[in-house]
């Protein structure tokens, strides 16, 4: 796990203080080591966090044949590729996966290598011969990798922050991603971000640079048979990639732990790991200042029966300071949603002070296996209808956050925006050629609810030089597994994630086998006080917030009262973000 940089220009040399600005910009992401390679027109850097190979052999920028390569992530068949390559008559002086990528980019190409990596990755590949760079992300979009580009060259980097670093870039809110934010909350466009031109290489997408020109080419995507109707063959297939996936996740020179809500998917997780691993497996779970914290509850029932080593973190009110709130912010780059970063962000903190740099997640499993579907109102809309007005009228404008708060120019901009958005989504993700609208529900999640997810676990994560690693997402193979399976399978006798219950039917408490799916838990309302408190303190300051005044009217700035516990959040983290990016005009 790493962090990468870099620029290319379609004309004129690169400044190498620009590269080691963007690279001190993120040294969270690997306090290991650091260093930049420059050549004419680009520049690259790279960020070390050590898992694999603890040696200098795997430093980067990494040069090999007629590429330069700035890499992070995990490669989890790399020993494969390796004794493939080994064949080949290519030989390797270090151990880890990074000698492994590039020789094989070096020997199949990029597109043959794409194919056979397993794994989660952003990388940065130069060709120095042909003056071509490739910018690739994996497959679902685990690790971030975000560009600016205009007429000059492109910019990119595992995190914002570091293009911001450049002068050339402006500070400019995106408003269409705005409205996006405050009407469907987590189904975010996978390549928008909040900041003007600067965008997400998409999953299972590559650009290509050559000169002046950028081509966007798709090298993977998602696609249903549902060919596999026999429930005891899914459910033997499921065990046997689940399992193979978890042994791969534990590949580290490093200590690794593993988060715990006591829900099915991280209760799996860290059972099958524990079973795999010849220590004592080390869980960290948020509770809250409750009486009757389930999660609690059922995660301290399976650390008790498997002998986890638990760690209980409890997040308090007075944890949520502006201090801690722009921490949060300044680590995942886009608005706090909801109160449940905070906490996330102190799990990390308190596993890396018990000296773990991997951790593990069940982040992912709720869009791949349909865990949402009884949760979430918007499937029974998108279920009924491809009329995208109808959508926006009856439940995109009801569910907004400050409905009817907004100025009346900016009404009509919502309503276009969502149009747009809402078409170019329902389009490309659902028109299922089986039929299968709780698939087509599936795919649609992935491309945008877990892609955001992803990007704030990530960032959340490296924020304190931990490795996140997600076991039901890293491995493409098992979420084609459940591309095979029809959603008969996958929701039945009115249960979610049917699949997975019967998987763990004999391996965890029947109390979590039964338990009913809910969100992650956000703080109880208790909490609100405090967060009312602030704003009340800071009432002036919010009320001058610039994008805050673009959409509210001005007449519901003078009673904090108009505002409910709900709107009161995102009015202070609007407030924060734009403070702590120092955004310009927007």
């Amino acid at each position: 796990m790493c962090g990468i940089v870099g620029k290319y220009k379609f004309k004129g040399n690169i400044e190498s203080q620009d590269i080691k600005n963007m690279l001190n910009s993120i040294t969270h992401r690997g306090p290991d080591y650091g260093d930049i390679w420059l050549k004419d027109n680009i520049g690259l850097g790279h960020r070390l966090l050590k898992i694999q190979d603890l040696s200098q052999k795997s430093f980067q920028p990494y040069k090999y044949g007629k590429y330069v390569m700035s890499y992070n992530g995990e490669i989890y068949n790399y020993q494969i590729i390796r004794e493939q390559l080994e064949k080949e008559n290519i030989f390797f002086e270090s151990s880890g996966d990074t000698e492994v990528l590039i020789k094989c980019f070096e020997k199949y190409g990029v597109n043959r290598t794409l194919n056979m990596i397993e794994g989660c990755f952003a990388i940065a590949l130069y060709d120095t011969v042909n003056d071509i760079l490739y910018l690739i992300r994996d497959r679902v979009g685990i690790k971030p990798l975000h560009y600016y580009i205009n007429n000059e060259g492109i910019i990119f980097a595992s995190e914002i922050k570091a293009i911001l670093q450049n002068k050339e870039v402006r500070k400019n809110y995106n408003l269409e991603n705005i409205i996006i934010s405050l009407a469907c909350r987590l189904w975010m466009h996978p390549k928008w971000t909040m900041f003007n031109n600067i965008f997400n290489v998409e999953p299972g997408t590559y650009l290509k640079i050559e000169k002046d020109k950028v081509k966007e080419i798709k090298y993977y995507d998602l696609k249903y048979t549902n060919e596999l109707n026999d429930e005891k063959i899914a459910i033997q297939e499921f065990g046997n990639e689940f399992e193979k996936t978890i042994k791969s996740k534990l590949i580290s020179k490093v200590p690794i732990a593993a988060f715990l809500s006591g829900g099915i998917d991280s209760s799996l997780v860290c059972k099958i790991a524990q079973d795999k691993m010849k220590n004592r497996l080390n869980t960290y779970t948020i509770c809250y200042e409750k009486d009757d914290d389930q999660d609690l509850i059922h995660a301290k029932e399976l650390a008790e029966k498997e002998n986890f080593k638990q760690h209980n973190i409890l997040i308090k009110q007075e944890d949520y300071t502006i201090k801690n709130i722009d921490e949060v912010i300044y680590a995942v780059e886009e608005i706090l949603i909801d109160k449940v970063y905070l906490p996330v962000y102190f799990n990390y903190r308190e596993a890396k002070k018990d000296g773990f740099t991997v951790v593990l997640n069940g982040q992912g499993s709720d869009e791949v296996w349909l865990g949402y579907i009884f949760n979430w109102n918007i499937f029974n809309y998108t279920k009924e209808t491809d009329d995208v007005e109808k959508l926006i009228e009856s439940y995109y404008m009801p569910n907004m956050i400050f409905k009817g708060k907004f100025k009346k120019d900016f009404n009509e901009n919502i309503k276009n925006t969502l149009k747009k958005y809402l078409k170019d989504t329902l389009e490309k993700y659902s028109k299922s050629e089986n039929d299968d609208k709780l698939n087509d529900y599936s795919i649609m999640s992935i491309k945008t609810i877990l892609h955001d997810l992803l990007l704030q676990e990530d960032k959340l994560a490296m924020a304190h030089s931990v490795e996140s690693r997600v076991p039901f997402v890293d491995d493409h193979k098992l979420i084609e597994l459940s591309m095979k399976m029809p959603s008969k399978l996958k929701i039945k006798d009115g249960r979610e994630k049917y699949i997975l219950r019967k998987f763990g039917e004999d391996k965890l408490p029947e109390s979590i086998i039964k338990r009913r799916k809910y969100a992650f838990p956000e703080p109880p309302d208790i909490y609100d006080s405090k967060i009312k408190k602030i704003c009340i303190e800071n009432w002036n300051s919010i009320s001058k917030c610039k994008i805050l005044n673009r959409i509210i009217d001005k007449k519901y700035w003078e009673n904090i009262d108009n505002f409910s516990n709900r709107e009161l959040w995102w009015l202070l983290v609007y407030w924060r973000f734009e403070s702590v990016f120092k955004m310009e005009d927007i």
